[in-house]
């Protein structure tokens, strides 16, 4: 499952990252998007659902759907 697939509130575990672009891949790592990594969708902006506001191993970052279609993520245990 990706990112953008993730409901709400619901805690998850980064899979991995789709290797695309180096310094996109890079921002993410930098964010703190890396296997191993627990994640959970907080919000979403209100009109047109993007961008995401993750929370990232206790801290929060806004992405876009876009960059989290490029996170494969599965259920936490």
């Amino acid at each position: 499952m990706r990112l953008d697939q993730a409901i709400l509130k619901q805690s998850y575990v980064v899979h991995s990252l789709e290797k695309t672009q180096q310094d996109l891949f890079a921002k993410l790592t930098h964010f703190g998007f890396f296997p191993g990594a627990r994640v959970c969708i907080n919000q979403l902006a209100p009109i047109f659902k993007d961008p995401l506001l993750v929370e990232v191993e206790g801290s929060t970052v806004a992405i876009s759907r876009a960059y989290a279609r490029l996170i494969q993520i599965e259920e936490a245990e």
